[in-house]
């Protein structure tokens, strides 16, 4: 007997605003693209912790990388916004495989006037509540390195929970460095990471 595997749904707009305090979240568009977030991608501190430091931007590259981040049923990419700085960094829900009803989340703040502000932590809370409560997917999972200590912080504040870790995953600075493995279930999701709630 042959099994075919579930259709792939159309990804809904959220039916709310994504917004938590004084943070939202906004479909990133290739018009939404500007010189300074290129600067953020070129910018080796910012990009210390992700796979994107091995590359160099430019304004096509990254019109490309939005434009394919939600051109299909795979991925979706938000640039979030504060009230107060504006545009300050970007979060990708990405990775969706329909059948087992997963995906994985990534985060990048490239301004560093919104570091230590608590942005990212209602950001990771925000795109998880549209993935495990709107498209009703049952796991979300996050990797990042393990001396990335804020990022690891934002993830726990909105509820996820350490997997497993990697020996030796990366390289940095000429050193091996140890990958962690996060995830969130629906039970598990904070909506409130910092006592603002959605």
């Amino acid at each position: 007997m042959t099994v075919f595997p579930d259709p792939e749904p159309f990804l809904p707009e959220s039916p709310v605003p994504l917004r938590l305090g004084c943070v939202r979240l906004d479909l990133f568009r290739p018009e939404d693209v500007t010189e300074r977030h290129v600067g953020w991608l070129n910018d080796a501190d910012i990009m210390r912790y992700t796979e994107a430091r091995f590359s160099r931007h430019d304004m096509a590259s990254a019109r490309d990388y939005v434009a394919r981040s939600n051109a299909g049923n795979d991925a979706r990419l938000w640039r979030i916004m504060s009230e107060e700085l504006g545009h300050v960094g970007n979060i990708r829900l990405s990775d969706m495989k329909w059948p087992h009803r997963r995906a994985a989340v990534a985060i990048l703040i490239g301004d560093r006037a919104a570091w230590g502000r608590k942005i990212g932590r209602r950001a990771v809370a925000l795109v998880s509540w549209y993935g495990l409560r709107v498209l009703r997917l049952h796991k979300l999972s996050a990797g990042m390195y393990a001396d990335n200590l804020a990022s690891i912080r934002a993830f726990q504040a909105a509820g996820y929970r350490k997997e497993g870790e990697l020996t030796e995953h990366y390289f940095l600075e000429g050193k091996p460095r140890n990958g962690i493995l996060m995830a969130c279930f629906a039970d598990d999701l904070i909506l409130s990471p910092d006592g603002v709630t959605i």
